[in-house]
């Protein structure tokens, strides 16, 4: 079993980008606060989605008790800005992040933090593509592993196989109210 294997991935998958200054977006698997701080020695950002029940989160931040609906709390920890927002009762978003350095709310009628309309503006992607990829899918209940990874692949190149075709053959969507 490995310990910290979302920090592992993303460390690995940022390997060359040192210098770009870039934004890494992740889900709450892979988010930490600890790689936050890796990713800022690095001169990239982080935005993403941390469980509520890490080890490093302060709880009462966390606790939902006798919070107003669209409310945040901000915290601050090495380097690193903490968002705890209450979209609706009893429910908590937690998001570390390196990018935004003062707590920014907007002015709409659910005060959302800027950052979380960042992060559901680039987290749209792997959004987009997990519903595209779950209305046709080949996956069926299995316990092995590899097997899983094999049905994930095969939707994957099917749904790339299908983007590829639409951008080479543009004129087909024209007549079609649907893709």
């Amino acid at each position: 079993r490995e310990r910290n294997q979302g920090k592992r991935v993303v460390l690995d998958m940022t390997k060359g980008l040192e210098t770009s200054g870039r934004n890494v977006t992740t889900d709450n698997f892979f988010t930490s606060l600890d790689l936050s701080r890796e990713i800022k020695k690095k001169n990239l950002t982080l935005l993403g989605t941390i469980r509520k029940n890490k080890p490093e989160l302060l709880q009462e931040l966390v606790i939902t008790r006798g919070r107003d609906v669209y409310s945040t709390k901000f915290g601050y920890q090495d380097k690193a800005m903490l968002a705890f927002y209450c979209p609706k009762k009893g429910k908590i978003a937690t998001l570390p992040l390196t990018m935004h350095d003062s707590g920014q709310i907007s002015e709409t009628e659910k005060k959302k933090p800027q950052m979380i309309i960042d992060y559901n503006k680039t987290m749209s992607g792997v959004d987009t593509m997990d519903k595209l990829v779950r209305t046709y899918t080949v996956k069926k209940q299995t316990q092995r592993w590899p097997v899983t990874v094999f049905y994930n692949m095969i939707d994957i190149s099917a749904l790339n196989a299908y983007i590829t075709w639409c951008h080479l053959n543009e004129d087909w969507r024209i007549k079609k109210g649907y893709k």
